[in-house]
């Protein structure tokens, strides 16, 4: 099928209005219906939010295997291919495995739907012939799997906002609300109350709703939203950090060793694969929604508690706060950070691990691209706020590939509005191994859609064409 014909919101420019018209969602139910309403054939955990949505779909993901569940995972943005926001049991499916059931999709649709592939369209859109994919293909599984008397959950990611995502069109078992920020703020609102409203658009009525822990300059405006809503839908709000909250954690070479209580009282200690303190409420979000899940089958308390431990140290989630280090010992970190709250968080794991050990350590050469409708001198504001002033070395700019790109020299230029002294390079590989030359650890942040192609680089030793 001809995917690349159809409008991709997440390479172009938001040209769109941020409305029910434009952002069909009756549009799209009516193409479900057509295709036999796979909406409403399996068991759904919803997640919006700003920041940690798939850190917590990944956690969840890996809990609820461990409890004897199956499960499907839909997320974005992907690394390498659009497979990997498909997942079963973990498992990414391959590119050619996405191309099936992209073909599969298209020869099922009846026109209108299959006319919008002839030409670039506004309606349907990349992401919504993704998440249609998705849930055809998930029903289809689901089949399989209650012949078998066994039974699928799947962890079900946002593409952007929540009330009018096209993936809002699920009625899921639980909802989750992760960490909340200032971002996409031209389409969802240029306030925090504003986004929050947004976000809590995914609550369904009766449905338990989890909130994650937020950050303590939003939590009292965020929180009032969202129990509002969740008042008027007469939806269990349950506050992750209350529920399942981490008591302990140390920073450790492979990721934290944490303690959590669950909400029978008992506490555990888990070694979690991922960096940084702000993983901890996306892993109290997590382990609200496995609870919950995991419960209502009548699982046994007695076991489900390690059940979940265990499944914590199973979870894998690349490009979070990710440490790659070559033979010499110099490291680089990998983030997707893209929004001045992951940027903050980025900056408070640094300087974690520069109070620790053997873990990476200041002065980092800073690898930075961005989308061109980013929040540029925001996200460094945020990035350098609480750095010291030896914590970054030089900065090395580059264009993220697409029409979204925004000018390396546009970066630096920003960069050394804040007295950091910058370079910019035409693409990633040139800036790594303009970043590595200099012999410090680097970090690399502003987008996730190149972090598999610095890893390679790096891996394959970046300094080895200079």
């Amino acid at each position: 099928m001809n995917f690349a014909a159809l409008l991709d919101l997440e390479k172009t420019p938001a040209a769109l209005p941020y409305d029910a018209r434009s952002y069909d969602l009756e549009g799209f139910r009516e193409w479900l219906a057509d295709l036999g309403h796979p909406e409403r054939q399996s068991q759904f955990v919803h997640i919006a939010g700003t920041k940690g949505k798939g850190s917590t779909a990944a956690l969840l993901e890996a809990m609820l295997l461990a409890a004897g569940f199956d499960t499907a995972t839909f997320t974005s943005p992907h690394l390498s291919h659009f497979g990997e926001r498909f997942r079963y049991g973990g498992v990414a499916w391959t590119l050619a495995e996405f191309d099936a059931a992209m073909d599969r999709l298209n020869e099922a649709s009846q026109p209108p739907w299959r006319d919008a592939l002839k030409t670039p369209h506004r309606f349907r859109t990349a992401f919504e012939f993704m998440t249609a994919a998705a849930l055809v293909e998930f029903a289809r599984r689901d089949a399989r799997l209650r012949q078998q008397s066994r039974r699928q959950i799947v962890c079900w990611e946002t593409g952007l906002g929540g009330r009018l995502d096209c993936t809002n069109v699920v009625d899921p078992q639980v909802s989750i609300i992760t960490t909340l920020g200032l971002d996409h703020t031209a389409i969802l609102g240029e306030t925090i109350e504003e986004i929050a409203a947004e976000k809590a658009g995914i609550i369904k009525p009766g449905r338990p709703v989890i909130v994650a822990r937020q950050r303590p300059e939003f939590a009292d405006r965020v929180l009032p939203v969202i129990r509002a809503r969740a008042i008027e839908l007469n939806a269990p709000l349950i506050a992750a950090w209350e529920a399942c909250p981490v008591l302990v954690a140390e920073e450790s070479p492979g990721g934290q060793t944490v303690e959590f209580r669950l909400p029978d009282g008992s506490q555990h200690v888990a070694h979690l694969p991922l960096h940084g303190r702000f993983q901890h409420a996306n892993l109290e979000a997590a382990l609200a929604a496995a609870w919950t899940i995991a419960r209502e089958s009548a699982a046994p308390a007695t076991l489900l508690g390690d059940r979940l431990a265990g499944g914590v140290s199973e979870c894998r989630w690349a490009g979070r706060m990710e440490i790659d280090f070559a033979s010499s010992g110099q490291a680089l970190v990998l983030d997707g950070a893209h929004c001045p709250l992951s940027a903050a968080a980025a900056t408070e794991t640094l300087l974690d691990w520069r109070r620790g050990a053997a873990l990476p350590t200041g002065p980092f050469e800073l690898l930075w691209g961005m989308q061109r409708d980013k929040k540029h001198r925001e996200f460094l504001e945020a990035l350098t706020r609480a750095a010291p002033p030896d914590l970054f070395g030089g900065v090395h700019t580059y264009r993220v590939t697409g029409v979204r790109g925004a000018e390396p020299e546009t970066l630096a230029a920003v960069a050394a509005d804040f007295g950091l002294v910058a370079g910019s390079h035409a693409d990633p590989q040139q800036a790594l191994r303009s970043a590595a030359a200099a012999g410090r650890n680097v970090l690399a942040v502003g987008t996730l859609y190149t972090l598999a192609e610095l890893r390679e680089c790096w891996q394959n030793d970046p300094l080895a064409t200079l």
